[in-house]
Formats: structure tokens, C-alpha cells, sequence
């Protein structure tokens, strides 16, 4: 996503709004995520001597596989930003381009990442699966009974009687 911030550095100071859409592919980071309609960015940016602070929110719907039971299910997110975009690369993280123009995927994407969920689920009392046969215990009960010695914690059973 090609935003030109040209205007923006002739009137320093000046705001201008940000209201633009962008389509995120699919990725694979902490489990797959799929973004089934564009995020919507909302703000504004302001050019301050030779660099441009973009200041706002991104807000996004993704669908993810629950860490329990392998389930898809979809979340919408809001995730606010705030960063700055120079011709001089090594002051700040984002570059302007030499044509005035910035990138907004990268720090869209930074954005995005950075906020999401590190816990997956469906719900929060969700059951997950039975770790003998596979059934999904949201749904179905199953008769399978861990045994003692695959229990790491049964030990620990006669600290409490």
C-alpha cells in the first residue's frame, strides 16, 4: 500500500486524515491466519521537519485455529499505531521513499503482528480434544481415563488428600 505524504511535507504540520483499506494475506506465525475481508486503517499524519508521523488504528478480522481443539474461528481486532517515516533510514525505522511516498504495508503488517493474541481459543471454556481418541470434548464426552504413570501431575495427587 502506496500512501504519497508529498503534500504532507510542503504544509508541515498541517493534518491529513488516513482512511484507506488493505487486503493481508494469509500468513503462518504461531499457527495459520487467514484475514477474510481488508483491514481498515483509520488516522491521520503530520510532517514534522523532514519526517512524517503516522498516528492511528488498524482494524482488522482474522480467523484463527483455536490452540484447544483445532477449530477455525473468526475475531475482530483494533490495534492503534504510531510511527514516523524519514528519507533518513538510519534515524528512523521506516524510510520515505525518494519519490515522497511511503510503504504502509511493512508497518501495517509490524502493526498487526505485534498485537495479536498469543492464546488461541474459540472460547474460554473451551475443552479442547481428548488426548486418547481425538474427540473434541465441546461436543461429545468420551469413557478414555488418562493413566496415572502418563499423568505428569500424579504425583502431586498425594500432597492434596
Amino acid at each position: 500500500m502506496i500512501i504519497s505524504v508529498k503534500e504532507a511535507l510542503k504544509n508541515q504540520g498541517e493534518r491529513f486524515e488516513l482512511d484507506v483499506e488493505a487486503s493481508l494475506a494469509p500468513m503462518e506465525y504461531m499457527g495459520k491466519i487467514r484475514f477474510p475481508v481488508p483491514a481498515k486503517v483509520t488516522g491521520y499524519y503530520i510532517a514534522e521537519g523532514d519526517a512524517v508521523r503516522f498516528t492511528g488504528t488498524v482494524s482488522v478480522s482474522c480467523v484463527f485455529e483455536c490452540d484447544r481443539c483445532l477449530r477455525e474461528f473468526s475475531k475482530d481486532l483494533l490495534f492503534d499505531f504510531s510511527e514516523s517515516y524519514s528519507h533518513h533510514a538510519e534515524e528512523e525505522q521506516f524510510t520515505i521513499l525518494p519519490n515522497d511516498t511511503i510503504d504502509f504495508q511493512p508497518l501495517l503488517m509490524d502493526t498487526v503482528i505485534a498485537g495479536l493474541p498469543i492464546e488461541r481459543l474459540c472460547r474460554e471454556d473451551c475443552k479442547g480434544l481428548c488426548p486418547h481418541c481425538g474427540i473434541d470434548k465441546n461436543f461429545s464426552s468420551c469413557s478414555c481415563e488418562m493413566e496415572e504413570e502418563e499423568n505428569p501431575f500424579a504425583v502431586l495427587r498425594g500432597l492434596v488428600d
